[in-house]
């Protein structure tokens, strides 16, 4: 409808178009009003020319509208997702099944077995627990393109690992767990040793045999010994021979240290350690072995044989001979075969060798005395046992090798009236002959006693005396560490 108007003023004109605008209020916001101030302001220009172009002014406004409001809402959306894409990453992590077969040692298939399976990369973290299915150990979700770890054990018997690597076009691999390498026993095994397969070992040092199980301690102690690993027969430094190793199935006859020359003790029931109390042997030969075979010859059922706590004989020792075709040459060849508790690596050995490196520290006295009845004598006291035995019953101790001179008191070698010469007394700055009754004994494993018969006399109450002792050697065939001491008599 069109209006007919009559001609206004300017001011009643600008009534007329702010009436006007009121009327489509829905259109937007009240910033319209503002628009009517430029208009207002153009009061020098009478012509009504502005007044229609004014009025479109408001027309664009709505265009702001749905800008405003459209833009924020998609710009979270693909925000969003990007953000959550990295956190399962299936395309760049694909998975895999993988299904487990368990086998005894004796080629017997263990459903009861357990399987687990974890990362050996630093990058991932993975780790998981197999289910049965139909006899297979299985588990579905096995990341490829990663290096993983494979471990299978079952109540009572051993553990085995194996690594594996699945590409990303294998969607299954089987594998088997079984053979000389990889099938589990209920034999228990030593599965670490301390020295390494084949190391050194300081002659004061700990050994420690870590099981695969709980072990019967009284079997393992008395299985236990060192035998001398040089194929010919060699001497300790004092002289006393070591016997020659028959069999790694020692007996007394053929070992040289057993339980009895250690101190030792048990970490849990897996892992036993000790430490020996005279030193390692320190001789001409410096190779030897430990075995877990050793029978003591006492006849007890804990003998000859370390058991586990449920009575499993612990995987026998044993080293033959073989004759092999070689493929190369197609020659015969004899290759010797080993069996035995000790695992390194994947193989079994019968006997874990070392050698002994001697960095034991001479004796000393610790400590002397004197008295004058009923009797004169004197008495040291020294840092380390003196003397002890073999396996073999054969004694270790200075001058075994028959200089007198070693011998620190008399012994299976040497007399003590020979033993006594070895020590040199001053009185008051005086030397004093030692009569021919002086006599040295031990007193007990590290204590020697000099003394003389009753009618003779060494030294008078208040005498202040040094006594010399140099030229006697202990069980690792060194010589005494400061060598004389003095003291006053009683």
């Amino acid at each position: 409808m069109k209006y007919r108007l009559p001609l206004l003023s300017l001011t009643s004109l600008s009534v007329l178009v702010a009436c006007q605008t009121t009327t489509p209020t829905p259109l937007n916001t009240p910033s319209p009003v503002p628009t009517a101030t430029p208009i207002a302001s153009a009061q020098p220009t009478p012509t009504p020319a502005p007044v229609a172009t004014a009025t479109p002014a408001p027309t664009p406004t709505p265009t702001p509208a749905p800008t405003a409001t459209a833009t924020p809402v998609p710009t979270p959306v693909p925000t969003a997702v990007p953000t959550a894409t990295p956190v399962p990453s299936p395309t760049a992590n694909p998975t895999s099944t993988l299904r487990v077969l368990v086998f005894d040692d004796l080629g017997s298939q263990l459903n009861t077995a357990i399987v687990k399976v974890k990362s050996n990369d630093p990058t991932l973290v993975y780790e998981a627990t197999a289910s049965l299915e139909n006899g297979y150990h299985v588990i579905k979700t096995i990341p490829t393109q990663k290096t993983m770890q494979v471990s299978v054990t079952a109540p009572g018997y051993t553990t085995r690992t194996r690594l594996v690597s699945l590409s990303a076009l294998e969607t299954k691999l089987d594998l088997e767990f079984k053979g000389d390498i990889y099938a589990i026993s209920n034999k228990p095994e030593v599965v670490m040793t301390k020295p390494a397969y084949s190391a050194s070992l300081n002659a004061d040092g700990i050994i420690e045999l870590t099981f695969s199980e709980n072990m019967n301690k009284e079997s393992v102690q008395r299985s236990f010994s060192i035998q001398s690993n040089s194929p010919d027969v060699v001497k300790l430094q004092v002289g006393t021979p070591i016997p020659k190793a028959v069999s790694v199935r020692g007996i007394p006859s053929d070992s040289v240290y057993d339980i009895r020359h250690f101190d030792y003790e048990w970490d849990t029931d897996r892992v036993f350690r000790l430490k020996p109390k005279y030193g390692l042997p320190i001789a001409t030969d410096a190779r030897f072995r430990l075995i877990l075979s050793y029978n003591d010859g006492s006849g007890s059922a804990d003998t000859g044989g370390a058991k586990d706590v449920d009575g499993n004989k612990i995987r026998q020792a044993n080293i033959s001979t073989s004759t092999v075709i070689n493929d190369n040459t197609n020659s015969a060849e004899t290759v010797t075969v080993e069996d035995g508790p000790f695992l390194v690596g994947t193989q079994y050995k019968a006997f874990l060798p070392f050698t002994v490196t001697d960095n034991l520290s001479p004796t000393r006295v610790v400590g002397v005395g004197s008295e004058v009845s009923p009797r004169d004598n004197f008495f040291l006291n020294f840092s380390k046992d003196l003397f002890y035995d073999l396996t073999t019953a054969q004694t270790v101790v200075g001058g075994a090798n028959g200089q007198a001179g070693a011998a620190a008191a008399g012994n299976a070698f040497v007399s003590a009236a020979q033993a006594a010469k070895n020590y040199r007394l001053s009185c008051n700055g005086v030397n004093v002959t030692l009569p021919a009754s002086a006599v040295a004994v031990f007193t007990s494993s590290n204590r020697v006693m000099v003394s003389v018969a009753d009618t003779d006399n060494l030294f008078n109450t208040s005498d202040n005396c040094t006594v010399n002792f140099s030229g006697l050697v202990d069980t690792a065939g060194k010589f005494m560490s400061d060598p004389s001491i003095s003291f006053v008599a009683p």
